[in-house]
């Protein structure tokens, strides 16, 4: 073997090494940030059923509201109040959540909802790895089940 095919072979040794290198550096970080983002899945649904919890432990000692709207309004209070007084299990800084109050038009008619909605804020976030959840008043006997839905 002369110079000219042990340079080749050290060549295509060390492109296949370095092409190798970067498809396993590659499925690793991959692999990671698949766990990472399941962890954020895991913290959300976590903090969903807080917040659920929250809102059926108290929803029975204030009972019916004056309309559906305030008992919406009273929900969000209770839930962001539920986020302050137990800071340490929050959700991890890469998660944003949202309590939004709306109304859905639904067939016609309008009713009042309480919306937690969560994303990732995070640079190149898969927009996948969101949650939404829409809390009816109604569900928690904070207002009539016929009550302030409008046509």
């Amino acid at each position: 073997m002369n110079l000219a095919e042990v340079l080749v072979a050290a060549l295509v040794f060390a492109i296949a090494g370095g092409s190798s290198l970067r498809v396993w550096g590659g499925s690793a970080a991959s692999s990671q940030s698949a766990q990472l983002q399941e962890q954020w899945l895991l913290q959300i649904d976590a903090d969903l059923q807080r917040s659920e919890r929250t809102l059926r432990q108290v929803a029975p000692a204030r009972g019916p509201l004056e309309s559906c709207d305030a008992a919406v309004a009273f929900m969000e209070e209770a839930v962001i109040a539920e986020a302050r007084t137990n800071p340490g299990v929050g959700l991890p800084a890469a998660v944003v959540r949202q309590v939004l109050p709306q109304r859905l038009q639904l067939d016609g008619a309008s009713a009042a909802v309480l919306v937690l909605r969560y994303g990732l804020n995070t640079a190149g976030a898969d927009s996948r790895l969101q949650r939404e959840r829409l809390l009816a008043p109604q569900a928690y006997g904070l207002c009539g089940a016929s009550t302030e839905v409008t046509p």
